[in-house]
């Protein structure tokens, strides 16, 4: 079931992908990067800001919702907390405009700048009230409620970029495209609204919020230093060069992110899953789901960045107009599988309840990150010269920040829950490189022109993939039987189904007031693997 869950993430997030996809290639195909650039720059200098109204108390709410904590009052504290947040926010990022803009009398590159920072103002505030019900729906494992009303709120942003692209000029695109974000974010929030309608909403308690507040300082680093050094980039780069080398790096980031969801998707799942399981003493099982999840991990991303790696300059020319950069593209690629081959690592810390751990290991991120982005973004900085490398500097300090981040966090899970990462894994290696040699060499003797060439390469190679694996065992049969169950569309449409009408809840043994009904909690069942201890007697 977990798994299921994690399956409906990841396709929550394919399906945005994709979407999301179709409208760049539109957005730069109609209007070029430059336009794409502002966009991306005013979702960044508001993701910057946006740190304000978090705080650490999203990551608070998942994890004391998920210990079982009373729910009415966990929203009722969390929701009070949040509105607070969001005037805290709302006030500073407003006067910071006010004094760059009228007190010192600085500006953007454009007006259409400040245009989109305000309009996505709105979309931030709209967002961060959606995560009150989200965070929620994580805490309690409904990860159906969440991604539904998510989809939803893409689909329409998405259909709105599609549309922007057919009506607007060069002169109101960003602005347009700006405005689509506000209408996903309005529907996103009224859908999770809609499902959380039957649930309590408690008046807030001190002792609650004292609760939230302990674990969410030391989140709150871990969550500042995520969110400064996924904005940083953007933003240095407006500031040292222009909104075209923006859109450059930010096109290819964005397809990248198609496998960088899968990890959003698993944490999504995995940290509360380990949180129940420490609060439980289950450590013996918390070390198998971080072991096996890091093997699906690997399984499942690294053909995707084989394939970029193999033919990074058509998937520009292809896929994205060639408004981007291969070197970036290729950079990112090995960025994004070190990024989600850890994220077993940065649930298995938080889930036991080391959120200061977790801070530690951000804080060396974003201080490196920014550090190397400094060195090699600007041409000179306060008259020393620099790298200059633009774009390719930004994906170059991204690379290295995520680097040693791997080393620290293995450091830490092992230290803490004596986590091992298992050589057997990188057999998988092998063939990936399979992967990458066939469709090199495919490429080679027949370029790919169009997206279909590129389809029937990747086909072609991961079928190379998967018969190497299977010749060095790295997969079995019940590792193929386990996904093709997973990806089922049948069971996955009764799981959303069941979740969303609440037979889930009333079938689940391990539901409030299922105790003497048969239930299982804690239990072995059928399709796990046998651990000792759990066995049935």
């Amino acid at each position: 079931m977990l798994a299921r869950k994690a399956m409906l993430v990841v396709l929550n997030d394919i399906i945005g992908t994709l979407l999301g996809y179709f409208a760049l290639y539109l957005i730069l195909r109609e209007f070029g990067r430059f336009e794409y650039g502002v966009l991306a720059f005013g979702l960044g200098f508001t993701g910057l800001y946006s740190i304000l109204g978090n705080l650490g108390y999203n990551k608070a709410n998942v994890k004391r919702v998920s210990e079982g904590k009373d729910l009415g009052t966990c929203v009722g504290t969390f929701l009070v907390v949040k509105i607070v947040l969001l005037a805290i926010f709302n006030a500073t990022i407003l006067l910071s405009l006010y004094v760059w803009t009228d007190h010192m009398g600085r500006g953007f590159e454009t007006d259409r700048h400040e245009s989109v920072i305000l309009i996505l103002l709105l979309y931030v505030n709209l967002d961060a009230l959606s995560e009150v019900f989200c965070t929620t729906f994580n805490g309690r494992l409904e990860l159906a409620k969440a991604q539904v009303s998510r989809i939803t709120g893409n689909v329409i942003r998405l259909v709105g970029m599609i549309y922007v692209t057919t009506i607007a000029t060069i002169d109101n695109a960003a602005e347009l495209l700006a405005w689509t974000y506000v209408l996903g974010s309005s529907v996103e929030l009224a859908g999770a609204m809609l499902l959380y309608k039957g649930l309590p909403i408690s008046r807030p308690s001190m002792e609650y919020f004292r609760s939230y507040t302990k674990y969410a300082l030391p989140a709150l680093i871990m969550t500042s230093t995520t969110v400064i050094t996924v904005n940083t980039d953007k933003v240095m780069l407006q500031a040292f060069w222009s909104a075209s080398t923006v859109g450059t790096y930010a096109s290819a980031q964005r397809v990248i992110l198609v496998i960088g969801f899968l990890g959003n998707a698993i944490s999504a799942v995995l940290m509360p899953s380990i949180s129940k399981l420490h609060s439980k003493g289950k450590h013996g099982r918390i070390l198998e789901l971080v072991d096996q999840t890091e093997k699906y991990i690997l399984i499942v991303s690294l053909p995707l960045v084989a394939f970029i790696v193999a033919v990074p300059d058509r998937i520009v020319y292809i896929l994205l107009y060639n408004e981007s950069s291969p070197v970036v593209l290729m950079i990112l690629a090995v960025w994004v599988v070190i990024y989600v081959f850890n994220t077993p690592y940065r649930s298995l810390i938080q889930g036991w309840d080391r959120p200061d751990v977790m801070a530690k290991i951000g804080v060396l991120d974003a201080t490196t990150n920014v550090a190397l982005n400094l060195i090699f973004i600007p041409a000179a900085l306060l008259g020393v010269t620099m790298f200059g490398w633009r774009a390719v500097g930004a994906a170059f300090a991204t690379l290295i920040a995520q680097i040693i981040v791997y080393i620290s966090i293995r450091y830490y899970g092992h230290r803490l829950a004596n986590a091992k990462t298992h050589l057997r894994h990188l057999a998988i290696i092998p063939a990936a490189i399979a992967l990458w040699a066939t469709v090199y060499l495919l490429d080679s003797f027949s370029p790919a022109l169009r997206w279909h060439h590129l389809a029937l390469y990747f086909v072609v190679g991961f079928e190379v993939y998967a018969i190497v694996l299977m010749i060095t065992r790295r997969i079995t049969a019940g590792d193929i039987s386990f996904i093709l169950d997973v990806m089922n569309p049948f069971s996955m449409a009764r799981y959303v189904s069941d979740e969303i009408t609440g037979r889930d809840a009333r079938r689940d043994p391990r539901a409030p007031g299922a105790a003497g009904k048969g239930a299982t909690a804690g239990r072995w069942r059928p399709g796990e693997p046998h651990r000792r201890g759990d066995r049935p007697r």
